[in-house]
């Protein structure tokens, strides 16, 4: 049978405990940064300019990296390609090192229906930074890869 010395400091014990959890709950939630997706285009592009093309074909005969499997299905805002990049990213490089690369940059080409996805390096960091070039009508992903 317990002592009421040994019940108390369990009680005293587990208080603490729940208490440590809370406060650690209420840091959390306090100091993570919530995400909005904003709608703005950062700008435009065109995917015929010879910097693009080159870019994506060096990337897809290199093997750097295959295809994505899946389209994403119709992207028509700016919102929307935001969150289709980063849901592929994630599945891609991992959510820790993606979620560093916010905000996101979006660039339209609207005469050829694509959206292209790069994310910011952070202050004070070295390194590349994921990108994506997808389709407006279906999703599609033309080309992803990761600057190093």
């Amino acid at each position: 049978m317990k002592s009421a010395r040994t019940t108390r400091f369990i009680l005293i014990f587990s208080s603490f405990m729940a208490a440590l959890l809370a406060l650690s709950a209420c840091y959390y939630y306090f100091t993570t940064e919530r995400v909005v997706y904003n709608d703005n285009i950062d700008g435009e592009f065109s995917l015929p300019d010879d910097e693009y093309l080159n870019h994506i074909i060096e990337i897809m005969d290199s093997g750097y990296h295959p295809p994505y499997p899946e389209p994403l299905g119709k992207i028509s805002s700016a919102k929307d390609a935001r969150k289709a990049a980063e849901r592929v990213w994630f599945k891609e490089y991992g959510r820790l090192s993606i979620i560093e690369q916010r905000p996101y940059n979006v660039y339209h080409d609207p005469e050829n229906g694509v959206w292209f996805v790069d994310g910011t390096i952070p202050r004070g960091r070295l390194g590349g930074v994921a990108s994506i070039i997808m389709r407006e009508d279906d999703g599609e992903v033309i080309c992803l890869w990761h600057g190093k």
